[in-house]
């Protein structure tokens, strides 16, 4: 049965936000990880969820944190001189402990960082 505490319903609009957002960070990425001045990308989402969702048609789909961190990881384990780091926050701890299971493993270059409370204040942190 799905905890809908933990895995949401994402309607079609949601899905093509994903689409739009793993297209763009795929191309952002590349072009600044190039960039010889670089040597450090960060990302970060304040308001992460589950990192999964079930859609109308009961498919499990994939959030902006999934898509994000693979397509991340790819590009480091690619530019190992290059350091990517990932921040992920939401409110709720356990949306936060299932992220962690969809997310890849750190490398050396490739690292993510997990919270759970108030994004303003993850924001605040150095």
């Amino acid at each position: 049965m799905l905890d809908t505490n933990i895995i949401s319903v994402a309607h079609i609009h949601t899905i093509k936000k994903f689409m739009l957002i793993e297209k763009y960070t795929e191309s952002w990425a590349y072009k600044i990880i190039q960039n010889r001045f670089c040597n450090k990308m960060i990302f970060i989402d304040c308001m992460c969820s589950s990192g999964e969702y079930v859609s109308d048609n009961n498919e499990t789909i994939y959030g902006t944190p999934v898509r994000v961190s693979n397509i991340l990881y790819n590009i480091a384990k690619k530019n190992t001189n290059k350091q990517i780091h990932l921040y992920f926050n939401d409110y709720s701890k356990e949306k936060i402990q299932h992220l962690a299971g969809l997310l890849p493993n750190n490398l050396n270059n490739f690292r993510i960082f997990l919270s759970n409370g108030d994004g303003n204040q993850l924001l605040k942190q150095e």
